[in-house]
Parts: structure tokens; C-alpha cells; sequence
């Protein structure tokens, strides 16, 4: 465990409009948390729970409020736009990502009021941030994240999803060139973190994996896809998740009408146009996860 970082904690998905986000995802088959309020920023979400980390559907509901990440962000695209990395320890991350030479952010706060199910009490969730600039995880938008109160947000019943979700096991980034992100990945993460190939870099967070791949090598990993090739380098474009079967998704999506595809390894594969701009896949997680 490189800098404190025990791996990603949550994607962050942004959406124009989140009620309709919402539904577009429960009809994908997962479970959504209530309506939740960040407090003191203009930002609210919907969260899709796993057992250790998560999506977050994030949209702007205060514009006198903004989140200049995320108002960029939605100019460019809807769809994964950054990454929350897990930790422990907070202060420790951030004594240790600034001994590193990775120049992080002081430590902020954040909150947002939980719904609990049922249309219960509204119970206060604490975070504990560090920001990391661009220069120290070039191609992304990352920050490390503590919970302060986890078992308010993972709750059992929110972590059951009907398409058989269970985590996430890479997230995928199309840039220009994977090549030259190995030593700052390898700064962040730890030695020997980073695989690098001809055309592409897979950065082993700890939990899962960040995907770097070139335009043309995403074609080849989603050949099924038809990749908006009016967005330009860099974004995140998919993401993979984890499942017992990928038959329950396959099952799941049928019923309900969502396009998909079969790889011939049983992946199953659901293109952005019904995700909000993400790429979902459902596959089995490589052996040793």
C-alpha cells in the first residue's frame, strides 16, 4: 500500500439531469441510494453501493454553488469524469503523497445528509479529502477520499443489484499515449503497480485497475461500441464490474430491453448511448481479485 492509498474507492459519473440518471440506472438493474445533498457545495447524487467501493451519479443542482470540475466536465460529456481513491487515513495520505513529491491539496471536508431507507431519519455522512493536481496523476481527475462514517453509506440493502454487480474491477481511460504516465503512476501507487504494452498502461490502484489505452486500441477492447470520436483525449470511457455470472446481467438486460453484447470470454457489454456516456461491462474478475 503505496502513499496510504488502499485502492478506488468510487467513479464519479456526471450527469445533467439526476432524476433521469437515476432511472436509467435502476433500469440497468442496480440499486440506487436515496437522494443525497453535498453540503456547502452546489452538487447532489444518487450512489450505486458494492461491497467495497462504488458509482456516484453526480449532477449540479445549485448553480450559485458551482463545482468547476464537474461544470467542465459536463461540457465536454456526460459519463465518468473522475476518480476517488480510498484511504484510511487521510492525514497520513496526504503527509505522505506531499513527502513523495506529489504536491497534494491541504486536507478539506466534506458532508452530505443520508436518507436511511424507508423515508427514515436523515443521518449526516463525513469525508475527509485530498486533492491531487494534474501534474501528479496526468489524463485524470483523482482525489483521495476517507469516510469518516462508512456504515452509513454501506448499507447491505444497497448493495444488492438485481444485474449482479458486485464491485469494480478497472476503470478505462483513452489518452494520446499510455507510454510516458508509467513513472508518475508508479509515484502514486507504488513500484511495480504499472503494466505497461505497446498501447496501453493498466495502473494497479491496490483494489482495481485504472486502464490506459489509446483511441484506437479502445476499438479493439469494445469492437462492439461505437466510441464518439468527436471527444477528445483525455476521458474515461468504461468501466468493468465485477460479477458471479455474467448471464444474471445478460438475464437482467434482456428483460428489460437494454441493448447489449456477448464477448466470446462471456463478457456482456452495455454501450454508453444507454449508460449515461459510460461504457458498463459485466464480466467474471480476473483470477487473484
Amino acid at each position: 500500500m503505496a502513499n496510504s492509498i488502499t485502492g478506488i474507492d468510487h467513479g464519479l459519473v456526471g450527469v445533467r439531469d439526476l432524476d433521469a440518471a437515476r432511472d436509467i440506472w435502476a433500469r440497468l438493474g442496480f440499486t440506487l441510494t436515496p437522494f443525497g445533498r453535498h453540503k456547502g457545495w452546489g452538487t447532489a447524487n444518487y450512489c450505486i453501493m458494492f461491497e467495497d467501493d462504488y458509482l456516484e451519479l453526480i449532477g449540479l443542482v445549485d448553480t450559485s454553488q458551482p463545482s468547476v470540475s464537474l461544470e467542465a466536465a459536463l461540457k465536454k460529456k456526460e459519463g465518468l469524469f473522475g476518480v476517488a481513491l480510498s484511504s484510511d487515513d487521510a492525514r497520513a495520505a496526504q503527509t505522505s503523497l506531499t513527502e513523495a513529491g506529489l504536491a497534494p491539496d491541504d486536507i478539506s471536508d466534506l458532508s452530505r445528509d443520508v436518507e436511511m431507507p424507508g423515508g427514515g431519519d436523515l443521518v449526516n455522512a463525513r469525508f475527509r479529502l485530498v486533492k491531487l493536481p494534474q501534474a501528479s496523476t496526468p489524463d485524470m481527475n483523482m482525489f483521495v477520499c476517507q469516510h469518516l462514517d462508512p456504515a452509513v453509506v454501506w448499507r447491505p440493502e444497497w448493495q444488492l443489484h438485481a444485474n449482479g454487480a458486485r464491485g469494480i474491477t478497472s476503470i478505462t481511460v483513452i489518452v494520446d499515449n499510455p507510454e510516458p504516465l508509467l513513472t508518475p503512476y508508479e509515484k502514486l501507487f507504488g513500484a511495480g503497480s504499472c503494466s505497461p504494452t505497446d498501447d496501453s498502461l493498466a495502473a494497479f490502484t491496490g483494489s482495481a485497475s485504472l486502464i490506459f489505452v489509446t483511441r484506437d486500441d479502445a476499438k479493439l477492447i469494445y469492437p462492439d461500441v461505437s466510441l464518439d470520436e468527436t471527444i477528445e483525449a483525455p476521458y474515461i470511457v468504461g468501466v468493468s464490474l465485477n460479477v458471479d455470472t455474467p448471464d444474471t446481467a445478460a438475464d437482467f438486460l434482456t428483460t428489460a430491453g437494454i441493448p447489449y453484447a456477448h464477448s466470446d470470454n462471456g463478457t456482456v457489454r452495455v454501450a454508453p448511448e444507454y449508460a449515461n456516456g459510460v461504457v458498463i461491462e459485466f464480466a467474471r474478475p480476473p483470477a487473484g481479485l
